[in-house]
């Protein structure tokens, strides 16, 4: 099993602000996430959401491999991280969105391939807790049925509502678009159709030298 946090921060594209998001404020970033315990990362910026091209949004994610559960519930209560967050501030949008999984095993997801598709399932709002219970477990049943040797997938942790989430990376766009075809993919999405939403999210990202 792994512990695996995914962080939306939206990045201001005003004036030279990305440039120097990369040249002070990610160094800084890197050195924060090693020193608070975390394993491996990955970063990039969203392309789609949902099918549509989001680029001009500068909408960054990252994806970060926790040692544990309460490594990641600590970090987040140290004087580092606020300071962390102080040295954000003046770039973001906003506060960032942390989303906590528990997931199998997530090494293949800190590859060199530069495509990364998420997509985040909820059980719909008018789903009961017992029935949204039976849809994460039938998303989760799906992936192990079927093997998904390159997919990372788990439950939320940290959320009011559950989710589910399934994380891949692929070599390029047309191995992305050759899994969105496939006949299992199809029945997958049709299977849970109407009782829970599906948010996808591509991006290109690299890894990140933690």
């Amino acid at each position: 099993m792994a512990i695996i946090e995914l962080v939306y921060p939206q990045f201001k594209s005003e004036g030279n602000i990305l440039q120097t998001i990369e040249e002070e404020f990610f160094p800084i970033a890197v050195k924060t996430l090693h020193d608070g315990g975390v394993i491996d990362g990955i970063r990039g910026f969203i392309v789609s959401y949902n099918g549509i091209d989001v680029t001009s949004d500068v909408r960054e994610v990252l994806v970060l491999e926790w040692p544990t559960e309460e490594k990641f519930t600590l970090f987040v209560k140290t004087e580092a991280f606020a300071r962390f967050q102080a040295a954000m501030k003046p770039f973001v949008k906003g506060p960032p969105v942390l989303k906590l999984f528990e997931t199998n095993e997530a090494s293949k997801l800190f590859g060199s391939a530069p495509v990364l598709e998420i997509l985040e399932i909820a059980p719909k709002e008018t789903t009961d807790g017992e029935k949204a219970r039976d849809v994460l477990q039938k998303v989760l049943d799906d992936m192990k049925k079927t093997k998904a040797a390159g997919a990372v997938y788990g439950t939320s942790l940290n959320l009011d509502q559950k989710q589910v989430v399934i994380v891949e990376l692929f070599t390029d766009t047309a191995a992305l678009q050759a899994a969105q075809e496939t006949a299992s993919r199809r029945e997958f999405l049709e299977s849970i159709h109407g009782l829970a939403s599906v948010t996808q999210l591509v991006a290109k990202v690299e890894k990140m030298p933690l």
